[in-house]
């Protein structure tokens, strides 16, 4: 994936293992800065709605970026 170092738009992403999730972002400052979400289990029950929801929304900003 080829970034935009330029940019003053934060970068998304996320790590898993296929059953735990960690959600990233990435503020591209002097010093950048990044922040890590809870880690999320979709073997827990609320778990998997949070992931969905959060993946839809990380869609939405690819799809209008």
């Amino acid at each position: 994936m080829l970034v935009d170092a330029t940019s003053a738009k934060p970068v998304f992403g996320f790590v898993t293992n296929g059953n735990e999730f960690r959600f990233i972002k990435l503020l591209k400052t002097e010093t950048p800065q990044y922040a890590l979400s809870d880690l999320f289990a979709l073997d827990s029950r609320d778990d998997i709605y949070i992931v969905l929801k959060v993946l839809k929304h990380l869609a939405h900003l690819i799809r209008n970026s």
